[in-house]
């Protein structure tokens, strides 16, 4: 069979649909005529395509005679439609998980084995599906293996040696996946719903005040350095989109990532002179210079690339480690304006894991204060992220607060400004407090900062 890239036909297991067995049946039928059709190569993909479905039609017309001719009950065209679409999904998607990318408004999707999986929806609630996406635990892995060999931008390992897979599906969706340490395979899929995503966006979901928004948007004018920070599916990724659609489409800049998930790369409007680059694993084989596995590009590595790109600016989708150094190096060096994300669940505690990876990065030659340093004066602002649970059920993602990082105090900590906070328990909301110490940035840029006197409510 051919290799599933650009929609190109593959044996994939079929998925669970309203007739599992017919949808099977057609499956296995459809295979067999393929592998018997000598010219189908040469065919064009659409053409591809259409003859497939033309099969898949006369498999079901003949189940059709074959009812009739046993005097047995004819299927309704709603079974006939999952049919069709659990083949196409076998064929060209992504098999039997293909039908829970499907699920209108899933945001998470959670697979342990041969379960049936548990959806996540946009409004927070919890959902089963209605049967597994494998026969059993084994099937699952196999069918990970052909998503991560032939689905990915580069091919991907998923094995005993290899027991961890991260990566983004066609749709753009991140999938992660883990074997071999854990009693089960699990599987994680994040469904990217806002990618093509601007600021007044983020005002209309109640992420950002209209006053915040405006801020936000005048930061990357000004070019400043900004940290995104937050704890685990706060909206980071979608907060650092909406702010890279603000700058200058005549600037050249680039998104380093070590699975593609911001996606601007792949917008229809998509800036002229972006580039997108991706972390790559590299093989089993060892580089005898750096036994490092061969072909392996990191962030870190990536990122020194980056510098002799002639870019403006540089957007690192989340630091974790190694690549903190670089990283700070970059923002000190010639790249204002650039952006990164952080797990974190505080500005504060932001900039104190933004040091620790930094000097894990750096080895034992550089000094605390030295990594401390670093840091105040790569970073510009800390802008944080807090998602809750509604008495309603409802899922609320918000901006928590805005600090300026001001400089390295006395006690050898870093000291902030907040100018944006919540301004009580009940609402824990940014809302401007005061203004930033370091105007310089903004006159140079022109952005008149008046605005941030005026009362700034939330929309929501």
């Amino acid at each position: 069979m051919t290799r599933s890239v650009n929609g190109s036909l593959r044996p994939g297991a079929v998925s669970v649909g309203t007739d599992d067995d017919l949808a099977r049946r057609v499956h296995s039928a459809v295979l067999a005529r393929l592998a018997d059709e000598s010219g189908r190569d040469r065919l064009s993909p659409a053409d591809q395509r259409q003859l497939v479905l033309a099969w898949i039609q006369a498999e079901l017309d003949l189940e059709a005679r074959r009812r009739i001719a046993d005097g047995a009950p004819q299927l309704d065209q709603g079974v006939e439609r999952s049919v069709v679409r659990a083949v196409e999904n076998a064929l060209w998607g992504l098999g039997r998980i293909q039908a829970l990318l499907d699920v209108p408004d899933v945001e998470d999707i959670h697979i342990t084995g041969c379960e049936a999986p548990v959806l996540r929806m946009t409004d927070g609630s919890i959902r089963r599906a209605g049967g597994p996406i494998a026969d059993t635990d084994a099937d699952l892995v196999q069918q990970l293996q052909y998503i991560a060999a032939h689905h990915g931008s580069s091919e991907r390992a998923f094995s005993p040696a290899q027991p961890c897979l991260n990566m983004q599906l066609p749709d753009g969706s991140r999938l992660a996946a883990m074997r071999e340490v854990v009693p089960r395979p699990v599987v994680t899929i994040r469904k990217h719903r806002l990618v093509d995503v601007q600021l007044r966006d983020m005002v209309r979901l109640g992420t950002v005040s209209p006053q915040l928004a405006r801020f936000l948007a005048g930061l990357v004018t000004a070019r400043q350095n900004i940290l995104v920070t937050g704890m685990p599916a706060c909206g980071k990724t979608t907060l650092l989109r909406a702010l890279a659609r603000e700058i200058n489409p005549r600037e050249r800049f680039a998104t380093l990532e070590t699975e593609f998930e911001l996606n601007l790369h792949r917008l229809p409007n998509s800036p002229p002179l972006l580039y997108a680059a991706e972390c790559r694993a590299g093989s089993t084989e060892r580089d005898p210079a750096t036994g490092r596995p061969a072909g392996e590009m990191t962030l870190s590595d990536l990122l020194h690339q980056t510098l002799r790109m002639s870019v403006t600016r540089v957007i690192v989708g989340e630091v974790r480690g190694a690549e903190a150094l670089p990283m700070l190096e970059a923002m000190n060096a010639g790249m204002p304006g650039s952006m990164c994300t952080l797990h974190a669940g505080s500005a504060a505690e932001a900039i104190e894991r933004l040091i620790t990876a930094t000097m894990k990065g750096a080895g034992s030659g550089w000094s605390d204060a030295f990594v401390t340093r670093l840091a105040a004066q790569g970073i510009d602002y800390v802008v944080q992220l807090r998602h809750t649970t509604l008495p309603s059920g409802l899922q609320a993602r918000f901006v928590s607060e805005v600090a300026e990082v001001a400089s390295v105090g006395e006690n050898g900590s870093v000291a902030m400004n907040r100018v944006f906070g919540p301004t009580s328990d009940d609402d824990p909301r940014a809302v401007f407090q005061l203004l930033p110490q370091n105007r310089r940035p903004f006159r140079e840029a022109g952005v008149d900062l008046g605005f941030l006197q005026d009362s700034g409510g939330w929309v929501r």
